[in-house]
């Protein structure tokens, strides 16, 4: 009797698991947006982009635009504060000091007596931005209120938060300074052109770099000619 050979069992070939690709759905509208129409839609956005003209304020900076810059700085004051701006007695501004953000931005700078501005200045105010007196502002400087959520990986740049800045009294804030949010400016400091200032700056002190750190102290004592 013969035996049967014996067969080497087969193996199969491992079968790769079938993966299905799930496309992600684009986010959906708010309800809001699904259930109104298209022109209903096109009237909200055009509302809120007039709410952001800010007709006087318009109105002024088109004035200001007409005046040669370095003259009338007396003139530019009285304009500005025509448009709601809250400015001290004899300060001069030399050029158009553009003021943006959200809300009243008008409410929510006030500048102090016997300042002096060289421009282009830019005042984002969505939040207060307070100038105390005898402030002086090179040309090309920015003071920014508006920074934003970081929390978020899909969009880093995220929900809006403002903060607000105080240029205490006696300060020189020196060309193509940049200001971030919710920085206090030490009465009497200096900051040097092209500074960077992220922290309070501390009085009587000279900052320099980016970002801005304290490179000495400076004199308390009044000038003489001032007494």
């Amino acid at each position: 009797m013969i035996e049967p050979a014996l067969r080497e069992p087969s193996v199969a070939a491992p079968v790769a698991p079938r993966v299905q690709v799930v496309q992600p759905a684009p986010p959906a509208a708010p309800a809001a947006e699904r259930r109104a129409s298209l022109p209903e839609r096109v009237a909200r956005r055009l509302a809120q982009d007039f709410l952001g003209i800010r007709p006087v304020l318009l109105l002024v900076q088109g004035l200001v635009a007409l005046i040669p810059r370095a003259t009338f700085g007396w003139l530019r004051p009285a304009l500005y504060r025509a448009a709601g701006v809250r400015i001290g007695a004899r300060t001069r501004i030399y050029g158009k000091v553009q003021i943006e953000g959200v809300g009243k931005v008008t409410d929510k700078v006030r500048i102090g007596a016997d300042c002096m501005f060289t421009t282009p200045l830019f005042l984002n105010a969505s939040a207060d931005v307070s100038i105390g007196n005898h402030v002086v502002i090179g040309h090309h400087a920015m003071i920014i209120t508006d920074d934003h959520e970081l929390s978020d990986p899909i969009q880093r740049c995220g929900a809006r938060v403002a903060s607000p800045v105080v240029v205490e009294d006696g300060v020189w804030i020196a060309a193509r300074v940049t200001v971030l949010p919710g920085v206090t400016l030490g009465h009497g400091s200096v900051i040097a052109a092209g500074a960077l200032v992220a922290r309070d700056v501390p009085p009587n002190t000279l900052v320099a770099g980016v970002p801005a750190r304290v490179i000495k102290q400076l004199s308390v004592q009044p000038d003489v000619r001032r007494v």
